[in-house]
């Protein structure tokens, strides 16, 4: 009989320069900045949200997706998971938070949550922050620009064309879209 159960991917998340750009931030601070009621839609911007949707489901055909949030909103999880879901968020399977390390940069608290989960390879850090790149390269990093954009289904594809095999999400382009377009139109 073989072994079906998948080996586990935990994508580190933060949600400021991610998830919003500037406008999208802006937009938060107006309505309550961290204290934004978890039931608002307007918070994230929805093209991050679509690349973020799609990064997970493109994963899921390989791996058990662990969603970590890294983000400063990780202090507020039950609030922020709700949040998450209002804005479009299909994959609830926000499993957990990276530690607090007083005076630690965020890179600090990730690679103590991958030393307790014993895990040094299958995971990817979704951060704007700039030391970031120093630590998780490759495979293990997204960077986005809170000036551009944030996340957007451009930078997810060139990740997943880069580290992954392209075949697989290629197809699942098409399916997730209905028609294949070019790349670089996408947002």
């Amino acid at each position: 009989m073989e072994n079906t159960q998948k080996q586990p991917f935990y994508i580190f998340l933060d949600f400021d320069g991610v998830l919003n750009d500037f406008e999208g931030a802006d937009n938060i601070f107006k309505f309550g900045g961290l204290f934004v009621s978890e039931n608002d839609k307007r918070t994230f911007n929805p093209y991050s949200i679509e690349a973020l949707n799609y990064l997970i489901e493109t994963l899921q055909q390989e791996y058990e997706c662990k969603l970590v949030l890294s983000t400063t909103w990780r202090h507020f999880f039950d609030k922020a998971k709700h949040i998450l879901k209002n804005n479009g968020l299909e994959y609830l399977g926000v499993i957990g938070k990276t530690p607090y390390m007083f005076l630690k940069k965020r890179a600090y608290e990730i690679m103590e949550y991958l030393q307790v989960k014993n895990e040094n390879e299958n995971f990817v850090v979704i951060d704007d922050k700039q030391h970031l790149p120093k630590f998780f390269k490759g495979k293990n990093g997204i960077k986005t620009n809170i000036l551009n954009g944030a996340l957007n289904m451009s930078t997810v594809l060139n990740y997943l064309d880069i580290n992954f095999e392209p075949l697989a999400h290629k197809n699942n382009l098409k399916d997730h879209y209905g028609f294949e377009e070019d790349l670089n139109k996408i947002k």
